[in-house]
Parts: C-alpha cells; structure tokens; sequence
C-alpha cells in the first residue's frame, strides 16, 4: 500500500508540471508549514518555560555523593544547561522564520494564481461580449442593407408617383383651359352704336352655338381612345375658328369705316336724336 501511495505522489522536483498541479502542491505545502508552524511555537513555548523554571527554582543540595565536586563545576553545569536551552531556542526561531516565509511564498502563488485565473476568465467573457457585438453588427449590417434597398423602391415610387401627379395637373389645366373657351354669348349691348354691330354679335352667337352643337354631338358619341388629347384639340379648333371669324369681323369693320367716313357719325346722330333731353325751343 506505501508503494501504491508512494508512485501516485507527485514529485515537486518534476519539470512537467501542469499549473493546477503546480497551484495543487503549493497549497498541501502551505498546509503541511502551517501545522509545523504550529509545532514549532508549541516546542518554542516549552523551552522558554524550562528556562525560566530553571531560573527561578532555588540551588539544592547536592546530594552526599556530590558534595566533593567544587560549586565552581556545578555552576558550569548550570550554565551549559542554559547555553544548550539558548541554541535550542535560536534554532528553533530560525526554523520559525524559514517557515513563515515558507507561508508567505505560498500565499502570494495561491494568490497570484487565483488572480490569473480572474483574469482568464474576464478574458473568456470578453471574447464572448466580443463574439456577441460582432454579430450584432452583423445583424445590424444586414438590416441597413435591407432598408437602403426600401428606400429605394420607396423613392422609385415616390418618382412615379410625382409624374403622374404632373401628368394630371397638365389633363386638368388642358381641361380648364377647355372650359374657359367656352365663353358665354354676348348678350346684344343696348347702346345705339349701329345696325352692323348687331348683326355682327348675331353671327358670333350663330357660331359659338354652333360650335358647342358640335362638340355636344362629338361628346355623346362614343370614345375610341382614352388619351386626353382630342378633348382639347376640338377645344382649340373652336377657338381657331371664333378667332378667324373675330379677325372677319375686324377686317369687316375697318373697310366699313374706310367707306362710311363720317356718315356713320351721322347714323349715329340720328338714332340718339329722340332720346336727348335737351328741350326743344
């Protein structure tokens, strides 16, 4: 049994220790020197008692056999004795002192150990923190490409949507502008200003009327396209031709001007005669 225990014994004397093995031993060593640290003050406290006990006992008799020796020998005797418990002492202080750095030592490697293996782990932890952001930034990366990818799609369709938004706000000024052609009829002015400018308001109702027939009768037959372009073209022809019959008329006006002269100034004289107030004599 000794054998078997004494070849699973790790030596300390062995280079291929392992560093538990290592921080292992120094802690059975720091037991092993504090029990004989133990030892130790127990043997010191029992020297220092026999010193003093054989300093403060009284000098006996010595017995009849001893009475020839010369007390110069028994004090010698007396003084050995002391010297003998003195190196005991000593000896025994010094194995203290050796012991207790022996402690000391091993306390600073448990402790330095312990620390390591504090600091080991700290490391273990960070690398795993570490492992953690670094896919959460993954994460994060993968998100943003995913969100520049909508923004983008999301500004395609806000493009599309911008001209269609223009596309419609042109089909509703073409259709405004088609309205506002469609001027009301002038109503025939009261003033006496001449029998041609009667007929000449007459013949740019007959043509307004006629126009919107037109365009009521092209509107109630069926579309063969929807684009909003024949809308305003036939808007425009209308307008084409209420201005070619509007240069007509100017045209018409200035050759009647040129032939009246002052004839006309006269027609006019001669309408306004029976409503002046001014009183006959």
């Amino acid at each position: 049994m000794e054998s078997d225990n004494d070849s699973k014994r790790i030596s300390p004397l062995r280079g291929d220790l392992t560093h538990e093995e290592i921080v292992n031993q120094t802690r059975v060593v720091c037991n092993g020197l504090g029990s004989l640290r133990e030892d130790h003050y127990t043997i010191l406290s029992r020297i220092r008692d026999e010193v003093e006990n054989q300093r403060n006992t009284p000098s006996k008799p010595p017995p009849p056999s001893d009475r020839r020796t010369s007390p110069t020998r028994r004090s010698t005797k007396i003084n050995d004795n002391e010297k003998v418990l003195q190196a005991r002492i000593s000896n025994v202080t010094k194995s203290l002192e050796n012991l207790e750095i022996g402690i000391e030592e091993s306390q600073v490697m448990i402790q330095l150990s312990d620390h390591f293996q504090r600091l080991e782990a700290d490391h273990v932890m960070l690398r795993l923190e570490m492992s953690r952001v670094q896919d959460e930034n993954d994460w994060l990366r993968e998100e943003l490409s995913d969100t520049q990818r909508k923004m983008q799609q999301y500004m395609l369709e806000l493009t599309e949507l911008q001209e269609e938004k223009k596309k419609w706000e042109f089909e509703e000024e073409l259709k405004n502008i088609g309205q506002e052609t469609n001027v009301r009829p002038i109503t025939p002015s009261k003033i006496p200003v001449g029998s041609w400018r009667v007929e000449e308001e007459k013949d740019i109702n007959r043509a307004l009327n006629g126009d919107r027939k037109t365009s009521e009768s092209r509107s109630a037959s069926p579309a063969v396209s929807r684009i909003p372009v024949g809308g305003w073209r036939s808007k425009v022809s209308v307008y084409k031709s209420v201005m070619e019959k509007e240069q007509v008329r100017v045209d018409l006006k200035k050759k009647s001007d040129k032939n009246t002269g002052s004839g006309s100034k006269r027609q006019y004289f001669k309408l306004n005669a029976s409503r002046s107030k001014i009183p006959s004599r």
